[in-house]
């Protein structure tokens, strides 16, 4: 609110989220996460990262939940992530729990489940013995990004193909300076200031590496840290090796 420079310390007040059809689900408030920080004194200002974006992890508020009478059946389960590996280990993992077929992969996001006639009235009793299973998700292999923090994760099952990379970085600084013109003691002038702006423009020269194709995350880091990229020059170079087919793996920017 204001002229505020940071969100740090701040609060989201009550905000309505909407549908497409106009009606508020979610009321939203809470703490605000800043991915940086601003702080400045007597006209010096430090800043790292983005303080003027951020998140509220758990900060909504249901109003408007979607009604249904789950002991009539069919009951689905929707997962987050969907796959058809993950869909189809838990469907074998509730029939091997309830003894029966009881549960079908429908797709990759949904698996369905008959109620048994056992579990008639039974259903917190039916929930209660599945939530208890335990299946090894399929996870796809993924390198999550961040650029307001400059934060790059890459998980296991990530992987490279042999391919080269070329990255350098252009900077330009622009000074300016304050020049003071006096004039002679029997001139008949008056002391005046002009300003003289200097733009500068230097570009990194950074050679070519190849990078081997890779089979662990730790030579994919020690591969990238060849280019001596800093995390913000990382994501650049991740998206354009995914763009070029170079990675097998998805790159989710947050």
């Amino acid at each position: 609110m204001g002229n505020a420079r940071s969100l740090s310390g701040g609060v989201l007040l009550i905000t309505p989220l909407t549908g497409p059809d106009g009606q508020v689900y979610v009321l939203a408030q809470g703490s605000v996460q800043a991915g940086g920080f601003d702080t400045a004194a007597f006209g010096t200002s430090v800043q790292k990262n983005q303080p003027t974006s951020g998140s509220v992890p758990a900060g909504g508020i249901v109003e408007k939940a979607v009604l249904g009478n789950l002991e009539k059946g069919p009951m689905v389960l929707g997962l987050k992530r969907p796959d058809f590996t993950t869909a189809s280990r838990i469907a074998e993992a509730i029939n091997k729990e309830l003894n029966g077929e009881a549960a079908r992969a429908i797709d990759p996001a949904a698996i369905e489940i008959k109620i048994p006639d056992e579990y008639k009235g039974k259903f917190v009793g039916l929930i209660t013995k599945l939530e208890a299973l335990e299946v090894e998700a399929d996870q796809k292999a993924r390198i999550v990004v961040s650029e307001r923090t400059g934060t790059v994760v890459a998980g296991e099952r990530v992987r490279i193909h042999a391919v080269a990379v070329a990255h350098g970085g252009l900077s330009i600084s622009i000074s300016t300076a304050t020049n003071v013109y006096q004039p002679n003691a029997l001139a008949r002038g008056q002391t005046a200031q002009t300003k003289q702006a200097t733009v500068d423009a230097k570009e990194k020269e950074k050679p070519v590496v190849a990078l081997p194709a890779t089979s662990t995350v730790e030579e994919l880091v020690k591969a990238l840290n060849l280019l001596g990229a800093n995390p913000r020059d990382l994501i650049a170079i991740l998206q354009a090796m995914k763009a070029a087919g170079a990675i097998d793996a998805d790159v989710e920017v947050i």
